[in-house]
């Protein structure tokens, strides 16, 4: 990831055989694509609305937390995978498309800068604290966020951006989009926002100590900062919290603002700790009571850190109850309740899922709620392409199927129908999850891999790890409210050998005076192939390999196309699992460009 970050100094420098199972075999139709009727007939294609968007860490966080989730959203257009402060400032006028994906970092100044710059809080709230501590917070991180914002703006022409948030950054992005984002002319900069895990109605006093005990360090005063303005029961902001104030009239301040928001929230990840093979909602892990006797050294040596003492009394002198709510169920960081936005005072959330995955901090993408095939599916939907989903999805059947042949590993089908689905634009994903098991039957490894779903029914091929052994898999279905349909406990013995790769298309992509013409390709014989333009219906399978978009008017276009084959060695027809995608740009003179 670090490489692209030469467009950015660019651009800076230049403006400045089968085995048994449960499952069923879906069929595939041949018929044409409806595209063919000659790109000269039909009326030139509008581009679609192009926003930048902007992605923010949570706390303790960097820009490089979103490896995954950065490389979906970033598939035909431009990426900057890391801006601070200072690069924000430095963007000229016209130095960047509109189709930008910038990952924000609040924590420095500058790429290269040290890890935290001291002092720091979220920021930005209008009523001043009244625990006499404003002097020790001067740096804010909802400000820093403005100047990218602002920056951002300047480099595309924009006027609004879309905010993806994930943990604290979600309360980074509301404390600007609330307090910060309005012009002199009364409009805001954003137009939508996605919160991922965040603690929209605050943490409770003994998780705020906990987490002051956590960052007992060379950060302690910044850590206060942001401890205090995540409590709920921290009333030092003229009689209210921070987060109270921030909640009051969101949702009257979103409306006559005309921003949308909307979220998923992670319920612990199926085989991590407390999920195993039962599921998944696991108490709340954010209590490290260990160290103790280090937060109360640093009370003697930090002055900062008397700030929290009325929460810690107040932590104390409820204990009980303080300590029910704070182990209530999360995703071993951030508390479900707290990040729910079904309820009051968020009556005007779009819509918002959850998912079976971590908080943060674990190298398989699959099992991470930013990160997952499905999460980056919610961000397309609701940001890039604007949707605003109807949660009519439903899952009519799924199965888990070992397939194996002599020779080769066993791999996994998963057959999976569904059904209600109004528009293909909706987010829909998979998330197989797979367990090694010992000769005792536990769980002694874990790994997920996601997939993209479709309307009606698919199969799909995931070719997990060779080794073989006793392994036990959890399939879940996502719609546009969470976990539509689930197949769990299927255990299998699987059989040791070369590994069979799931289909996978290419596409290469010319473009002409004013459209473009695709060739695609496959991994695997006789493929089929089938494509969708601008984000519309995927039209029916068939072996044609090429395209052609209708003439094309200026914005950003993006042609998907999925394949299948039955390249394997049980010689079984499955789907891709994710869809191949090139971007199309033409701009005001009417110039196409093809954007990997």
């Amino acid at each position: 990831m670090r490489r692209v970050n030469v467009v950015l100094a660019a651009v800076l420098l230049a403006s400045c055989g089968g085995g048994g199972g449960h499952g069923f075999f879906v069929g595939s139709s041949t018929a044409p694509i409806s595209s063919t009727t000659p790109a000269s007939s039909l009326p030139p294609a509008p581009g679609l609305e192009v926003v930048p968007t902007i992605v923010v860490h949570g706390i303790t966080g960097d820009p490089d937390n979103f490896f995954q989730l950065f490389a979906d959203l970033a598939v035909g257009r431009t990426v900057i995978p890391e801006m601070y402060l200072d690069e924000a400032d430095a963007l000229q006028p016209n130095s960047l498309p509109p189709d930008v994906v910038v990952a924000f970092g609040y924590y420095k100044t500058h790429i290269g800068g040290p890890r935290y710059d001291d002092h720091g809080s979220i920021g930005g709230c209008p009523v001043a604290r009244t625990d006499g501590m404003d002097a020790w917070y001067t740096i804010s991180y909802a400000d820093r966020l403005r100047h990218c914002v602002e920056g951002v703006k300047r480099a595309t022409g924009a006027s609004k951006v879309d905010l993806v948030l994930h943990s604290m950054g979600g309360l980074v992005g509301r404390a600007y989009t609330h307090w910060l984002s309005v012009d002199p002319t009364g409009a805001s900069s954003v137009r939508r926002v996605f919160l991922f895990a965040s603690p929209s109605r605050g943490i409770n006093a003994l998780e705020c100590v906990g987490l002051a005990v956590a960052y007992v360090g060379s950060q302690e005063f910044m850590r206060q900062g942001e401890c205090m303005e995540l409590c709920e029961e921290a009333t030092t902001w003229g009689g209210s919290s921070f987060v109270d104030l921030m909640n009051q009239d969101w949702d009257a301040f979103c409306a006559q603002k005309g921003i949308a928001y909307a979220g998923l929230t992670a319920t612990g990840a199926q085989g991590g700790p407390g999920g195993g093979s039962s599921g998944n909602l696991i108490p709340n892990n954010s209590l490290p009571m260990a160290q103790i006797q280090q937060f109360l050294t640093g009370l003697l040596q930090w002055g900062t850190l008397g700030a929290l003492v009325p929460i810690i009394m107040e932590s104390i002198a409820n204990l009980p109850n303080e300590l029910q709510v704070a182990m209530g169920l999360s995703d071993g960081t951030v508390r479900l309740a707290s990040s729910r936005l079904d309820g009051p005072p968020f009556l005007a959330t779009i819509f918002w899922t959850t998912f079976e995955g971590n908080h943060a901090n674990n190298i398989d993408p699959e099992q991470v709620c930013v990160n997952s095939t499905y999460s980056a599916d919610c961000v397309r939907a609701f940001c890039i392409e604007g949707k605003a989903p109807l949660g009519s999805a439903t899952c009519t059947g799924i199965a888990v199927s070992r397939r194996d042949a002599p020779g080769r590993a066993s791999w996994i089908q998963v057959d999976v129908t569904i059904a209600g689905v109004v528009s293909d634009s909706s987010p829909l994903g998979l998330q197989l999850v797979e367990e090694t098991l010992d000769a005792s039957g536990n769980a002694t490894s874990v790994m997920g891999y996601g997939a993209r779903l479709r309307n009606g029914g698919q199969s799909l091929q995931f070719a997990v790890p060779a080794g073989g052994g006793t392994r036990r898999y959890r399939a879940v279905a996502y719609g546009e409210r969470g976990e539509i349909g689930v197949a769990s406990n299927v255990v299998f013995q699987l059989t040791d050998g070369a590994v069979d790769p799931s289909p996978a298309a290419t596409i290469q992509a010319t473009p002409g005076a004013s459209s473009a013409h695709l060739v695609f390709s496959a991994n695997g014989p006789s493929p089929l192939y089938s494509v969708r333009f601008d984000r519309g219906d995927w039209q029916p399978w068939t072996e044609t390999a090429t395209f052609d978009t209708p003439p094309l008017l200026p914005g950003v276009h993006r042609v998907e196309v999925r394949c299948q084959h039955a390249g394997n060695g049980a010689g079984v027809q499955v789907e891709c699992l994710v869809p191949a995608a090139v971007g199309i740009r033409v701009d005001a003179t009417g110039n196409v460009t093809v954007v990997p």
